[in-house]
């Protein structure tokens, strides 16, 4: 039995001045070239008889790659053990043994090579009957005038090659392609090793190579052989000087990926509105408005912004439920009366209530009973004509105006 010796070639990295060095094989007609290294570590290997990497061939006292020995008719793994008489007739089959000085006891004429179809295990005499060999054409070894396919005749690897002309190892001779052994040189390199110059200018290709398109990321300006670097994406950008993510660095313009100021909001892309007249963050543009005093009568709890509609007499009213005018859907306090109270009655009545309001007249307050008016009274029974109102160029009951920025009292 053979024993395959596995060669494992370890590849050392060292970091010398930012440099990292490569330890490998560097022969690139060895098995086990590693074209990335950098120096030699005399581990190159080459394909044994059997075409194992490093191997050490036939084993001795074998016949072939698979282990076989030669039997006592000179076969490579046949099945004779013994001919004694040196015939070529294997004895289990030797219809006349004898010995080795006399092994023609019978003269039987007939193909004594046992690979041929024609073979006649009891013939002593060869007499040439056919003749057979390899016939297949492409194997290395056809022979045109083989009558017949001798199994095992044919072999396959002594024509075989690297057919390729731009391999460093080309085999004209070649007929059998085995592009599994091609070689090739480094970039910039020929086979030998020796780096490359296609501009004659004294200076290795590989030193003054890189990116040749002007409007590459990295072009550069100083190289003359293009070596296929070029990238166009560390430099595109925003290119719209409107835009919040303009780029001004940016040399091929991307304004696809350009972002822009939400409607109301200011140019800086910085989030802040235009118009805010009350700073809460939200657009005035955008403002729900309404009434935001709670305790008005139509407060709306969805409003962000105040359009100072907030009113407060149509919920106004006598809150307590002793009161002989109690109004249970009242949510803003108003003028209550007693039982017993003067001109009730006694009995929460009035003797005189000239506007009907269950209020009586003794009792009624004077003021400005309009809601809407800067001075409204809720406990007001009756209206005295005395109301004030916003003026027409002021914002406020306070006499405030309107500034540039839309702000009531604002500077």
């Amino acid at each position: 039995m053979r024993y395959l010796v596995a060669v494992i070639v370890c590849m050392i990295s060292v970091s010398v001045f930012g440099q990292t060095d490569i330890y490998g094989c560097m022969d690139p007609l060895a098995c086990n070239y590693n074209p990335d290294a950098t120096i030699d570590d005399g581990s190159c290997l080459t394909y044994d008889e059997c075409g194992i990497c490093g191997g050490d061939g036939i084993a001795e006292g074998d016949c072939d790659c698979d282990g076989n020995v030669f039997d006592a008719l000179g076969v490579c793994g046949g099945f004779c053990d013994y001919d004694e008489d040196c015939d070529g007739i294997c004895d289990s089959i030797d219809p006349c043994i004898d010995t080795c000085e006399d092994p023609d006891c019978y003269d039987l004429p007939g193909c004594m090579d046992p690979e041929n179809p024609c073979y006649d295990p009891y013939s002593t005499n060869d007499d040439g009957c056919c003749f057979g060999g390899c016939t297949i054409s492409v194997a290395c070894n056809y022979n045109p005038d083989a009558e017949y396919l001798l199994p095992g005749a044919c072999e396959f690897s002594t024509c075989a090659g690297c057919m390729d002309a731009e391999a460093c190892n080309y085999n004209i001779t070649a007929t059998l392609p085995n592009s599994s052994t091609c070689t090739y040189a480094l970039a910039f390199y020929d086979c030998e090793g020796i780096c490359l110059d296609d501009d004659s200018n004294g200076i290795c290709d590989i030193e003054d190579s890189g990116c040749l398109i002007s409007f590459a990321c990295n072009w550069d300006p100083e190289a003359t052989l293009d070596d296929g670097s070029c990238e166009y994406l560390t430099c595109q950008g925003c290119s719209d000087a409107e835009a919040c993510n303009y780029d001004e660095s940016a040399t091929l313009p991307n304004n696809i990926t350009c972002t822009y100021p939400e409607m109301y909001y200011d140019g800086d892309c910085d989030g802040d509105c235009l118009n805010d007249i009350n700073a809460n963050g939200i657009c005035d543009e955008v403002e729900d408005s309404g009434c935001t005093i709670i305790e008005a009568c139509n407060w709306d709890p969805e409003a962000t912004l105040d359009d100072g509609s907030c009113e407060y007499g149509t919920c106004q009213g006598c809150m307590d439920a002793e009161a002989c005018n109690y109004d249970p859907t009242a949510t803003v306090v108003g003028y209550c009366i007693y039982d017993g109270d003067p001109y009730s009655g006694g009995f929460c009545m009035c003797l005189l209530d000239t506007d009907g309001d269950g209020i009586c007249d003794e009792d009624e307050i004077p003021g400005c009973t309009d809601y809407e008016a800067c001075n409204f009274d809720p406990t007001a029974g009756y209206d005295d004509e005395s109301c004030t109102y916003i003026g027409a160029e002021e914002c406020d009951c306070e006499g405030n105006q309107l500034d540039a920025l839309g702000i009531c009292g604002g500077d």
